[in-house]
């Protein structure tokens, strides 16, 4: 069950009934990341539920998209919580995010942790509950749209020049020491992009040796100004420093990590 909580205290939405799918699984290969996902309910009305996993990121986005005529109200920024049945695990989300879609319906993107997906698209249903919305789906994910989305984050990061040898050599991925959304303050942020009022956001790729520290660092996708992505890239250089992939003999091996740095005037 995924619900998106209000930063205010409100009633809890009453949990629909699960929505069956109306669609099959589809993976989409996008330029920077790739989407599991699915139509429930029935047509034209029907809710779209997606999988965003970050690609050589610890984290992903659970993406729900309702109709113009969905009944409630979705918050607009807030926690996450997500529960599953018949489980029950629950998990929490510090980010949650809702935006407008084409065609006059509302999108809801949670943030979650990469390593929750595997009970998220094997549970037997879950409701996604946002301030007096709630919808309910059954999931479902066989193991063959599972592989389809390996297979497309697999391939993504070999365009991005990565060896696919290596990225398979990894058993256990890097893991920060300490949070990176922790690591850039409002101090480092470049006095001409500030002067200019210049924001965005840097998506950047770090290759982490078996020490733990940033190897490489370059952007992916730009935040529009050179001197935002130099600087993601150098402050994470300096200060990120991980518990080294390792392999299936837990000798520590290099491994590549991916991470978007939101740069907005303070």
């Amino acid at each position: 069950m995924a619900a998106i909580v209000a930063g205010n205290a409100q009633a809890a939405p009453d949990v629909a009934v699960p929505l069956a799918p109306s669609g099959k699984w589809t993976v989409e290969h996008e330029p920077y990341t790739c989407i599991l996902s699915r139509k429930f309910g029935p047509a034209p009305d029907g809710v779209w539920f997606g999988i965003m996993p970050l690609t050589l990121d610890s984290h992903a986005t659970v993406v729900v998209v309702l109709p113009k005529n969905f009944p409630g109200h979705l918050a607009y920024l807030g926690k996450a919580r997500i529960t599953l049945s018949p489980s029950g695990q629950s998990i929490t989300s510090a980010f949650a995010k809702t935006r407008a879609v084409p065609g006059g319906g509302r999108a809801a993107m949670i943030t979650i942790d990469r390593s929750d997906l595997p009970a998220v698209l094997a549970a037997a249903s879950l409701t996604i509950e946002s301030g007096s919305v709630a919808v309910s789906i059954v999931p479902t994910a066989g193991a063959s749209a599972i592989r389809a989305l390996e297979t497309c984050e697999t391939e993504l990061a070999v365009r991005w020049g990565i060896d696919a040898a290596a990225l398979a050599a990894i058993a256990t991925p890097a893991v920060p020491v300490d949070p990176l959304h922790a690591m850039i303050t409002n101090a480092d942020y470049p006095k001409g992009a500030l002067s200019s009022g210049s924001q965005g956001d840097s998506m950047i790729l770090m290759q982490i040796g078996t020490d733990g520290k940033v190897v490489t660092c370059r952007t992916l996708q730009s935040a529009g100004y050179r001197e935002l992505d130099e600087t993601a890239c150098r402050v994470k250089s300096r200060r990120a420093r991980y518990t080294p992939a390792r392999d299936k003999q837990g000798v520590a091996v290099p491994s590549w990590v991916s991470t978007t740095i939101s740069f907005l005037i303070p």
